[in-house]
């Protein structure tokens, strides 16, 4: 298959479950495909910004997902979890940007791999999506 798979997802904020079941909806764990997160940081949660982020990295670690790309911000706790939690280092990756990161994600998948894309409106994160498909056409 030529194709990848993803999907984008705009939101204020996420959780476990919403990670969980955005991942559940395409089965891609179901099908064992090489799975992308690439997840941007959660706007306006004043002190529960950093724990709510390591919530999320450590659900990443154990979710069967390949490879984790945080952006911007308090991203950093949602990765710094991951690894913690069992991510290997080399599967978590930071960037500043939308666009970083959706140039990253374009030189680590692969045909057939799947790629969710999530994040709060002020990140920007359809950016990553743009990114990322710029030259697949």
């Amino acid at each position: 298959e030529d194709l990848l798979r993803y999907a984008y997802e705009e939101t204020d904020s996420f959780t476990e479950a919403e990670i969980a079941h955005a991942v559940g909806q395409d089965e891609v764990l179901q099908e064992e495909l090489f799975a992308i997160a690439v997840l941007g940081e959660m706007l306006e949660l004043g002190p529960w910004a950093e724990p709510l982020h390591r919530e999320v990295g450590n659900y990443v670690a154990v979710s069967g997902l390949d490879v984790l790309v945080g952006i911007r911000g308090a991203a950093c706790h949602m990765l710094d979890a991951a690894k913690r939690a069992g991510l290997q280092v080399g599967a978590a990756f930071f960037c500043e940007t939308s666009p970083e990161a959706g140039r990253l994600v374009r030189t680590i998948a692969q045909p057939g791999d799947a790629v969710l894309f999530k994040g709060s409106r002020g990140v920007r994160v359809e950016q990553a999506v743009e990114a990322f498909l710029e030259g697949r056409q």
